[in-house]
């Protein structure tokens, strides 16, 4: 209930159509992550495409699969997947250090966030399993302070903002 309360309207009303959906959300700690990388990998370039698609100046990270491998093979790292009918349609890295854990990288199908809520699903099922490992900060990563809707990284700004994240 305490994290519950912090998120503004939208990301309850999305948590609430994902548990509606019945979506398959498993988490993969270390190596067990390994055999999802290439659909995780799948999912960060379309994911990529469709910021681009929306904004000329926006830009993200693609990494090999050898950068995973290594980061799930000598890190504290965990992979969240959420699936609908056998699909993988939102995934995301996590990697802990301490008591603190790190929202990494991330991807999702767009239309599957808008009918299931999954893209904003799987970072509130993160943040429960991280709380149920003893994890007292959960860390979204960097946006720009207070940005304006032109800049390019507004949407991420404004996806965090709405979990009730702090800078």
């Amino acid at each position: 209930e305490d994290l519950y309360k912090n998120l503004d309207r939208l990301k309850k009303r999305c948590i609430k159509k994902a548990m509606e959906s019945n979506l398959d959300t498993r988490f993969f700690y270390k190596e067990e992550a390994i055999p999802y990388i290439p659909e995780f990998l799948k999912l960060r370039e379309l994911t990529q495409k469709r910021a681009i698609h929306n904004n000329k100046n926006a830009s993200m990270l693609l990494k090999s699969q050898a950068f995973f491998e290594d980061l799930f093979k000598n890190y504290e790292t965990t992979m969240v997947t959420v699936r609908v009918d056998g699909i993988m349609v939102a995934a995301a890295t996590f990697i802990q250090g301490g008591n603190t854990v790190f929202a990494h990288m991330s991807g999702s199908l767009a239309e599957y966030n808008k009918s299931t809520g999954a893209g904003t699903y799987y970072y509130w099922a993160a943040m429960q399993y991280f709380k149920e490992k003893n994890v007292r900060f959960f860390d979204f990563g960097g946006s720009p302070y207070y940005p304006t809707e032109e800049n390019p990284a507004y949407g991420v700004y404004t996806f965090k903002k709405g979990f009730g994240a702090e800078y």
